[in-house]
């Protein structure tokens, strides 16, 4: 039954959240979010409101309540208004195909459980955090002298983001689970929403449905944002699906220059990434507005940009509000830029690791057959430069601000930052070019040279499959 519940129950109930969150951003943006989008900004929603609530403690058991609430008031609108929901078939199969990957190895066991506590044991103190916070918000003063006093006061006393958290423990208690076994099939569909994210950018670049389908899922299935999944990174797998909805929602703010009710949904899945990650999460954010701020510059000038810019930062401030209070920064085991914080890493990873293909057991160790995998990173770093290139030729500016944005933050983070931040930010950022190799080799299918294009995709799809298994 607990299978049940974690696996079907629990990923359902998410998708009612998320989608109806999302919906009621799209109503107070008063404009249209692409379908594949409306569960992303859901999520991020679900993240602030659940940060809000944790801040403070004498509403924070209201929180469950209040999200459910507002997640039927979304969807409520849909039916008062008769506002037409078109479920794009297609795009159902890119979520659910990548639920399925990220669902198969812990499904296949039989048993309701989560991965990689032997190797990280992350897991037991986001079960901490959720079980307080839902109930206490951040006050720790009921609390008697233990383990678990001491774990919530060296994290959450000091502005530990919880917003990336929250979503799980609020579903497994709407569902009547225990919220250890919700953590990775939030983490699944956390990547389900990363894949849609992924189909909505590829979509000015490849017109075929079906090759932008396996484009988005393979992927969504990058093999160190994977690797990360089955030892619990719950921030690095949520913040990769926010930073890839952003770009989308923030260049069509731009593009629309009309109310600054355009800027909510760019707005609050920002406020998200910082709900999840804390002042970081600003880092991650950056591109996709300046991307947004570039379009409007250009299509209204310079007066209408400043302006939107004044309106968009006061209304990101004021979602950021709560954890920004909290502490800019969250409690780290080790300074966040000290050469020698290695966490529970081997060594420090390269930014080959961004390709998305690195076949071995551990995600921590040397890849398998050298020279293969070399020649598959090789390949897949051509084709995603090729697919950036291919993009921006064909004026979709989405894939160049996303690939270019997240590349640029991790390699900066990877340099300026310890070994262990960095290779959190190479997870986040490690779909993009992946992404990008995919699109440009289904654009060579779909037109010439078809031989470069097959063995791009197939480069790429026996490379991640490789890492996968």
């Amino acid at each position: 039954m607990d299978l049940l519940l974690a696996w079907l129950a629990l990923p359902l109930l998410l998708a009612a959240l998320a989608g109806g969150l999302g919906l009621l951003v799209e109503r107070l943006a008063a404009t249209r979010i692409p379908g594949a989008l409306v569960p992303v900004a859901g999520l991020a929603a679900v993240a602030v409101v659940g940060a809000a609530f944790a801040a403070w403690p004498a509403v924070a058991p209201a929180g469950t309540v209040a999200l459910a609430a507002l997640a039927a008031a979304g969807w409520g609108w849909v039916v008062l208004v008769r506002r037409p929901l078109r479920v794009d078939p297609a795009a159902a199969v890119v979520a659910g195909a990548a639920f399925a990957c990220f669902a198969l190895p812990i499904v296949a066991s039989g048993e309701a459980t989560f991965a990689g506590y032997v190797k990280l044991d992350d897991t037991a103190t986001w079960l901490a955090l959720v079980d307080h916070v839902l109930s206490d918000g951040r006050d720790l003063s009921n609390l008697e002298p233990s383990t678990y006093e001491a774990t919530l006061a060296e994290n959450l006393a000091d502005g530990y983001p919880v917003g990336a958290l929250v979503p799980f423990g609020v579903a497994a208690g709407i569902v009547g689970l225990d919220p250890a076994w919700a953590i990775q099939p939030y983490m699944a569909f956390a990547g389900a929403l990363l894949a849609l994210a992924l189909w909505e950018l590829g979509r000015p670049v490849v017109r075929s449905r079906t090759l932008r389908a396996v484009a988005a899922v393979v992927a969504s299935q990058a093999a160190l944002l994977h690797g990360y999944y089955l030892w619990g990174g719950v921030k690095e797998v949520f913040a990769a699906a926010l930073v890839a909805g952003l770009a989308p929602l923030a260049l069509r703010a731009g593009r629309g220059g009309g109310s600054w009710r355009a800027l909510v949904p760019p707005g609050v899945v920002a406020a998200g990434l910082v709900a999840g990650l804390s002042a970081g999460g600003l880092a991650w954010a950056l591109p996709a507005l300046l991307g947004g701020a570039v379009l409007l510059f250009r299509e209204r000038g310079p007066r209408a940009a400043a302006e939107h810019a004044l309106a968009f930062a006061a209304l990101l401030a004021a979602l950021c509000a709560p954890q920004l209070a909290a502490g800019l920064v969250p409690p780290t085991s080790a300074p966040l830029t000290d050469d020698d914080a290695i966490g529970n890493l081997a060594e420090p990873l390269g930014p080959e690791r961004l390709a998305g293909i690195w076949p071995a057991a551990d995600f921590r160790f040397a890849a398998e057959a050298p020279m293969l995998t070399a020649a598959l990173i090789a390949i897949a770093a051509a084709a995603g430069a090729a697919g950036v290139w291919l993009a921006w030729r064909r004026g979709a500016p989405g894939l160049p601000v996303y690939v270019g944005g997240a590349v640029a933050v991790a390699l900066a983070l990877l340099g300026g930052g310890s070994p262990w931040v960095g290779a959190k930010a190479l997870a986040i950022a490690s779909p993009a070019m992946p992404l990008a190799a995919a699109l440009a080799g289904a654009a060579w299918l779909e037109a010439r040279p078809r031989a470069l294009g097959i063995a791009a995709v197939a480069a790429l799809v026996a490379g991640i499959a490789w890492s996968s298994a």
